[in-house]
């Protein structure tokens, strides 16, 4: 029997014996006031109590039961619905380790079919004038023999590969730099016979070749009575320094809502590495939407266009994008909707 319905039944008892109880006083007390109205009685003293009095107390009692029961239904509701969220929980990370094993038990899988050992492929060099990258692969084999040919597929380019040790091939493709290297086909010939396995690997050239700068912040922000305050520094860095010779000049503006309220030629303290104070003019209680800083690059060759976000409603938060690549013609080459 559950505990509910154990309950609803002890309540109905309780309600039971009290109307019961109170049944008997006033049919006790009616028979005492009959006694006494035809002089069987004289003393009109009694110990039964009056029926006002006995609904009272009736009325009382009932509320407690009630108010007993609902306490401990309300106590046993809440801790099935903490059992059934403990259980809930559980079986989510049940879910979680059988996907994981699932996804292991696929990948042993197919690296049990594969015929590649291993695979490896990597940014080499790069032409800024012609706009190419240079790609090195390595594939070894499990299996191989004097008439294996391996070629690779990416994008459009195909390359077969040279035999450089015993079950080991190299090649090298030269893509475009601002395309995305990726869905590469590892394609074994033996004989007749073309097995084709695929890759997971992806390269954006672009971002070993150009000094694409990243930011450190040390930034607050907070509203107080409906003004907005920004404090703190922040700095403009480079994955690869020894790209930032290449860095002719850097400008920083500062937007918001999608305008510049103030830019500025940031050349010498991205150069040096400093720490660039928050301007206290950029802080306003009139945007809508975000506060951020474009910071626009300018090498020999291209213009490297980037935005970070610094606040954006309603939630606080920081964001950063690569948003465009011009050459220095101002043409187009790559925008951030590639980038995915």
């Amino acid at each position: 029997m559950s505990f509910l319905r154990f309950s609803f039944i002890y309540l109905l008892i309780i309600i039971a014996v009290i109307a019961l109880i109170s049944f008997l006083i006033i049919r006790a007390y009616n028979k005492r006031l009959e006694k006494i109205a035809k002089g069987e009685l004289r003393d009109t003293h009694s110990n039964i109590p009056e029926p006002r009095t006995t609904i009272g107390v009736t009325y009382k009692t009932i509320l407690m039961g009630v108010l007993i029961f609902t306490f401990f239904t309300v106590s046993f509701v809440s801790g099935r619905l903490s059992s059934l969220q403990n259980t809930i929980n559980d079986l989510k990370s049940s879910q979680h380790m059988i996907d994981m094993d699932i996804c292991e038990l696929r990948e042993d899988l197919r690296q049990s079919e594969s015929l590649v050992s291993s695979f490896s492929g990597e940014f080499v060099g790069y032409d800024l004038e012609k706009k190419t990258a240079d790609l090195l692969f390595h594939v070894s084999l499990k299996q191989y023999s004097d008439d294996t040919v391996i070629s690779l597929v990416l994008n459009d380019h195909t390359v077969t590969l040279t035999k450089t040790t015993p079950g080991t091939f190299s090649g090298k493709i030269t893509a475009n730099l601002f395309e995305k290297c990726s869905d590469l086909k590892i394609c074994i010939k033996e004989g007749n016979l073309t097995k084709v396995e695929s890759s997971d690997f992806l390269l954006f050239p672009f971002v070993d070749a150009l000094p694409m700068p990243i930011f450190e912040l040390n930034t607050n922000y907070s509203e107080h009575f409906g003004e907005s305050k920004f404090d703190g520094w922040y700095r403009i860095v480079f994955d690869r320094p020894e790209l930032m010779q290449k860095i002719q000049t850097v400008t920083v503006s500062y937007m918001v809502d999608g305008s510049a309220i103030k830019t500025f030629d940031a050349t010498s303290q991205v150069k040096e590495l400093v720490q660039i104070p928050w301007d206290q003019d950029i802080a306003t209680d009139n945007f809508q939407e975000y506060v951020g800083l474009r910071v626009e690059v300018v090498t020999e060759h291209f213009i490297i266009d980037t935005l970070h976000t610094i606040v954006e409603r309603p939630n606080v938060h920081s964001n950063f994008s690569y948003e465009n690549i011009y050459d220095s013609d101002g043409t187009l080459l790559w925008n951030n909707e590639k980038y995915d």
